[in-house]
This record gives structure tokens, C-alpha cells and sequence, in this order.
């Protein structure tokens, strides 16, 4: 009878800790998630935080951009995204050593999405 009198303690202690631990986690994350709103054009972003400053932008324009961006994930390797988008970017560092950021958005386009997408090119997966 003791044993299991333990076991009931032991279990109810970290219980505790675990509700503690996923309701600090949800807080911090709904902190994080309004602080920055990505998907809002007007939400101020902290832009000191840079993966570069001096990048070389290609912008390339096409009809279907969900299959582009599909091919151009897995032709560097990402593995495709899976599902839908309003454009995409792919960043890194050349073999000269200088970034570069290769922009795909729709013929027609927004200025949200361009921006949004300009924004990886300086700041890596933000989101």
C-alpha cells in the first residue's frame, strides 16, 4: 500500500510541473506570436537582428508560383513545402562568399508579398 501511495505522490509532482511547464510554454508563444505579426503588413518586426545587410536580390516573376516554389525547394534540397503560397524566397552564401536571396512572387503581385519575402532575404526564417 505504500508503494502505491508513493507512486500516486510522484506522479502528482510532476504533473504539476508539466501543466506548469506547457502553460509557460503557451504564454511565451502568444507573446511571441502578436509581438511579431507576420502576416500583418503593418506589425513592427526588430530589424537589427540580420543574417546580412548587404544581400543581391534576384526577383523573379512566374505564373504559377506554387509549383515554382515547389521545384525550386527540392532542387536545393528543402524537400518542397507541401502546401500553398503567395510567393517564396531562398537565401544563402555564394561560393564568392557574398548572400544572395532568389525572390519568386506571381506576375501580379502585392507589395506585402514582395516585402515579406525581402525580409528573408535579410533576416532567414523569421517565422
Amino acid at each position: 500500500m505504500r508503494n502505491v501511495q508513493i507512486i500516486k505522490g510522484y506522479k502528482k509532482k510532476y504533473m504539476k510541473r508539466s501543466i506548469f511547464f506547457i502553460f509557460f510554454m503557451l504564454v511565451f508563444l502568444c507573446q511571441k506570436s502578436h509581438a511579431e505579426d507576420w502576416k500583418n503588413p503593418y506589425s513592427l518586426f526588430d530589424a537589427r537582428q540580420l543574417i546580412s545587410d548587404n544581400v543581391s536580390i534576384k526577383w523573379i516573376r512566374v505564373s504559377d508560383i506554387r509549383a515554382t516554389c515547389e521545384a525550386e525547394s527540392r532542387k536545393r534540397g528543402l524537400g518542397g513545402f507541401g502546401y500553398s503560397m503567395e510567393a517564396c524566397s531562398f537565401w544563402g552564401t555564394g561560393k564568392d562568399g557574398k548572400s544572395f536571396c532568389d525572390v519568386f512572387t506571381r506576375v501580379k503581385t502585392t507589395l506585402h508579398d514582395i516585402g515579406h519575402e525581402m525580409r528573408h532575404c535579410f533576416q532567414g526564417s523569421f517565422h
